[in-house]
């Protein structure tokens, strides 16, 4: 067996190195004996037979020569089947040539280290293997052959090439991302996504060789610098905030960044996710330019309702004072002529009082507001007369239009208008799974099963009917809704009920 390995061991007495051949090359006290050389040959031996890797060696025209039990594992071949033939046997008819060179070059005393080859199995499989290639030089120093070693890296490469697909999905998913993606070190931009060019102008090799506080405008930078900083030192930091960055050609634009610390090929570093926002925030800016003027209209149209009314209102009253001083002195088919005139005069002035209170519907933002306090004030406002009034609600608030006062006012003032001799009037609240229940019970005659919707309606009921309308524009403003589910003739019973979410214990 002809192989070329480096082996060295120490006995009691000598240190050897000898060649793959068994022939020692040196010793610190000079040549060894033949017992010495015969023992190193069989150690020799049995280190290659044992090996896992396949040792295998062949004569220059690629035929086997020895063959261990390493090869016999990695190839299915056993030593009597391998040696004699030619090495061609372990080779795919594809990579026959691809080996023939490799014999060349070994003519040519060349060594081949870690090549990637593939191996035919004995049972028709194909296994990737790492394999290296030597000359088998003879005492005269001539190459009379070639060694090699090859190990199954199967498992590896399979491993490898998950971690590329998985790198290259990555890649993709980071090129296909709406957001750009980019990672900060030191303060440059050590990578970035092809989204990052898109939103700020710049090529790959213009962003990665620049600061990224060169990229913000200068009214940002120092926010940005603090809160990189800090997210380095893992101190609390928002996870999404805005800022500004500026595009090649001069133009800025909004982005809003979520980032994390990460290491970067062994040191601190950040990876910032930014999304273009401009849009959003020029549709913000002009909404909120519609709103100043929405806002301002608004105003001038409550300063004209305010000043018509109370010129309405004047009018109304002097037309009441002449219409009672007229019915003084005259006769009774004037009289009821002059009743009908102060009748819609008085018309007229619920709908103004009505036009006042809808002319402040939504027009401030929904509140917290304490419900006992609100059902309070609005039965204090009222002239309740002999009716008792009992509030049995728990300590909650509700979200709500500050209107909500006029809610308990109006059904409050319905029953005594319109419950036929109420006595008794519960208002008392029910918590359930959709949410809160508000009741409102009287002992009066009750609603008509026909008109439990229409009161609602705008004009409906003995005078203006606007009260109950009032009340279910009100509650709707916050997602709350209202109805009538009482028995005629044993009183009204009235369910305001407000969303999970509209309301709390206080």
């Amino acid at each position: 067996m002809h192989l070329r390995l480096g082996l060295g061991w120490e006995t009691k007495t000598k240190t050897h190195r000898v060649s793959i051949s068994g022939i020692p090359e040196w010793g610190p006290l000079g040549m060894t004996n033949q017992e010495e050389l015969e023992e190193n040959s069989q150690r020799s031996i049995f280190i290659i037979k044992s090996s896992d890797d396949a040792i295998i060696s062949m004569d220059l025209n690629g035929t086997i020569t020895s063959w261990n039990n390493g090869a016999e594992v990695l190839s299915g071949y056993s030593p009597a089947e391998a040696i004699g033939k030619p090495i061609f046997i372990i080779i795919p008819p594809k990579r026959v040539n691809d080996f023939a060179d490799i014999l060349e070059r070994i003519k040519c005393g060349e060594r081949i280290k870690h090549h990637e080859a593939i191996l035919a199995r004995r049972d028709g499989t194909n296994i990737e293997i790492s394999v290296s290639v030597s000359p088998i030089i003879d005492k005269k120093g001539e190459i009379i052959g070639a060694s090699s070693i090859a190990r199954d890296i199967t498992e590896r490469e399979r491993a490898v090439n998950a971690l590329r697909e998985k790198e290259e999905m990555y890649r993709l998913l980071a090129d296909i991302s709406a957001e750009s993606i980019l990672v900060l070190q030191d303060g440059m931009i050590q990578t970035v996504n092809s989204r990052g060019t898109t939103i700020t102008g710049f090529s790959d090799q213009e962003l990665t060789s620049k600061l990224f506080l060169t990229l913000v405008h200068p009214d940002d930078r120092a926010l940005i610098q603090e809160r990189h900083q800090k997210r380095l030192r893992g101190e609390a930091v928002p996870n999404g905030y805005d800022f500004r960055v500026l595009t090649k050609d001069g133009r800025i634009k909004w982005v809003q960044v979520s980032a994390v610390a990460i290491k970067w090929e062994g040191r601190p570093a950040t990876l910032n996710l930014l999304t273009d926002i401009t849009e959003r925030k020029h549709a913000e800016e002009l909404l909120e330019i519609q709103k100043q003027q929405l806002s301002e209209t608004n105003r001038k149209l409550t300063i004209l309702s305010s000043l018509n009314r109370h010129d309405l209102t004047n009018q109304l009253s002097i037309i009441k004072a002449c219409s009672d001083l007229a019915m003084k002195n005259i006769d009774p088919e004037t009289k009821e002529l002059i009743e009908m005139i102060a009748k819609a005069g008085e018309s007229m002035k619920e709908q103004l009082e009505f036009a006042k209170a809808y002319q402040n519907l939504g027009a401030t933002e929904p509140e917290w507001i304490e419900v006992r306090s609100s059902m309070s004030r609005a039965i204090e406002s009222l002239n309740v007369g002999g009716i008792s009034v009992r509030i049995d609600v728990s300590n909650i608030k509700i979200l709500a239009d500050r209107m909500l006062e006029k809610v308990f006012y109006n059904l409050v003032d319905n029953s005594i208008r319109h419950g036929g001799k109420v006595k008794n009037i519960r208002i008392f609240s029910e918590e359930s799974s959709d949410g809160l229940r508000i009741v409102f019970e009287d002992d009066g005659i009750g609603i008509k099963v026909e008109d439990k919707e229409r009161i609602f309606e705008r004009g409906f009921g003995k005078n203006t009917g606007l009260g109950l309308y009032l009340c279910r524009a009100i509650l709707a403003l916050t997602g709350a809704s209202i109805k009538e589910n009482g028995k005629f003739k044993s009183g009204a019973r009235f369910e305001i009920v407000i969303p999970p979410s509209h309301w709390a214990h206080t």
